[in-house]
């Protein structure tokens, strides 16, 4: 007997929304036995939970109670507070960006004007504090974008900051941390002028280590790029080459640097194992690394958000099922590690196990994670 049938529309993928034909056989038991041509039941062909009920399932624990979430290209989510934020952003960033072109035409006319020997020297030395300008720029729209948004973290432990130029290292949970991190050398200027002491270079001026993909992101590329921080191919070696000389060469200006040894955003907030490439600088320069720990970042934007979810200062709140477990949006500096008589492995070891010291349970490692997985972003040798 030939029996035509369809499978259920919400049971189907779209390449299959055809009628399936069965064919069916009588057994001289009369059991039914049957084939299917074209039907395939199983886990693969049946229809998967949606996009965003895949993601909010694996995110749970940083995304309950936030939503209704949209799905964005399949593979991150937004919610109501993220599109409040694209607002703000939209409008901030616009300042950011007729800042930084500001100091791009200031600039050029100074160059235009270096045709007299004297205005030559003069141009010449603002010329080099172009990229000092643009940091400043950036700041701004840093400390906008986090005070907007309610997600301006508190700082603790800035006098562990030394005065020569570092590398300051933390965790990396979300992509907040990056505004979050430049933030914290306005703190520690802001420090100085409470206390009415001198800055110091070293926590006044800072440089960012990433990798190349971030100048293609628009504004923020352009600003890493006017800024003149370094970027890097990890899968290129002139560009690592490049990238450790440029390090060098600003560390012996008095200019710190900020980075993160992960490689990458953790996508549950634990701390994960650190790349090679950092503390292989950090003992070519005998240059101290000062870790830091950034709390709860991961639950304002977690990796698999394309915006903010939740403001910093709503993480302590109540819901009708229970109380949220998260700690406050916080970033604590430890004491600095001097390289001195330590090896590439041992430093590592010393900064993976501070950073560790001042997250909460929730993002300390998971057991058995290694200090460094020994590959590197930055490979020197």
């Amino acid at each position: 007997e030939i029996v035509t049938t369809t499978i259920p529309k919400r049971y189907r993928r779209k390449e299959n929304s055809r009628r399936i034909s069965c064919h069916s056989e009588v057994a001289t038991d009369g059991q039914t036995t049957g084939t299917a041509t074209g039907l395939d039941l199983s886990e693969e062909t049946i229809q998967k939970p949606s996009t965003v009920s895949r993601i909010l399932e694996d995110n749970a624990a940083v995304l309950r109670g936030r939503g209704p979430f949209f799905s964005v290209k399949d593979k991150y989510v937004v919610n109501i507070f993220g599109f409040v934020f694209l607002f703000q952003q939209l409008v901030i960033t616009s300042l950011w960006m007729a800042g930084m072109l500001m100091v791009q035409a200031l600039f050029f006319a100074l160059q235009l004007l270096s045709l007299n020997d004297l205005l030559f020297r003069a141009s010449d030395i603002a010329h080099s504090s172009q990229h000092v300008m643009i940091d400043r720029v950036t700041t701004f729209w840093a400390h906008t974008t986090l005070g907007a948004s309610g997600c301006y973290p508190v700082y603790k432990g800035l006098e562990n900051a030394p005065d020569e130029p570092a590398i300051y290292i933390s965790n990396h949970a979300s992509w907040m941390d990056m505004p979050i991190m430049g933030i914290m050398f306005y703190e520690m200027r802001q420090r100085h002028r409470k206390k009415g002491t001198p800055i110091p270079s070293a926590q006044d001026m800072f440089k960012c280590v990433g990798k190349n993909d971030l100048l293609k992101l628009p504004v923020l590329g352009k600003a890493i790029a006017l800024g003149r921080h370094v970027t890097v191919d990890r899968e290129d070696r002139r560009s690592q080459v490049k990238a450790f000389r440029s390090i060098q060469g600003w560390m012996s200006r008095g200019v710190s640097f900020v980075t993160f040894p992960e490689g990458t955003r953790s996508t549950d907030g634990r701390l994960r194992s650190f790349k090679g490439g950092v503390f292989k600088i950090a003992l070519a320069r005998g240059a101290k690394v000062v870790p830091v720990s950034i709390v709860s970042s991961q639950h304002i934007m977690p990796k698999a958000a394309l915006l903010p979810t939740v403001a910093g200062d709503l993480l302590r709140r109540h819901t009708e099922e229970e109380e949220f477990q998260g700690e406050p949006l916080a970033v604590i500096m430890h004491p600095p590690i001097d390289p001195e008589g330590l090896s590439e492995d041992q430093l590592a070891q010393k900064a993976f196990d501070a950073i560790a010291s001042g997250l909460p349970d929730e993002q300390k490692p998971h057991p058995g994670v290694v200090t460094s997985s020994r590959g590197s972003s930055l490979e020197l040798k």
